[in-house]
């Protein structure tokens, strides 16, 4: 098959494989950028992060987090949806952390309503 060479507008966050081409997405849950207020707790105690999601799935989220947690760290964040009322809380746990970028968190304890309400969100952004 012949390489066509025109440029494609990508949406953005598309990752580009070594020959400059677009990778399939290997998700399930398609993810949104989300600027909310997001609260991070261990423990009990609660910081507000200063920058908040930097994308936002049903099953999991990256916080743009300074300092390096571990991967297996388990956490708590309290997080509210635009237009939406009701604040959402999870226990999430580390699955993967880069220095200075963040980390990505998967929720451990959401409702199927709450997991609802969150595929409706990001189904609403991303169309």
């Amino acid at each position: 098959m012949p390489r066509d060479n025109r440029l494609m507008p990508l949406q953005p966050g598309t990752a580009l494989g070594p020959e400059g081409r677009p990778l399939e997405e290997k998700r399930r849950y398609p993810r949104v950028s989300l600027d909310t207020e997001v609260w991070l707790g261990q423990d009990g105690i609660f910081a507000r992060l200063d920058k908040p999601f930097g994308n936002l799935s049903a099953t999991g989220a990256c916080l743009h987090i300074r300092g390096l947690y571990s991967v297996g760290s388990v956490m708590n964040v309290k997080f509210c949806l635009p237009d939406d009322p009701e604040s959402i809380m999870s226990t999430v746990v580390v699955r993967n952390s880069l220095a200075g970028q963040g980390v990505g968190v998967e929720f451990l304890d959401l409702s199927s309503r709450t997991k609802d309400r969150i595929r409706f969100f990001v189904a609403g952004v991303r169309t």
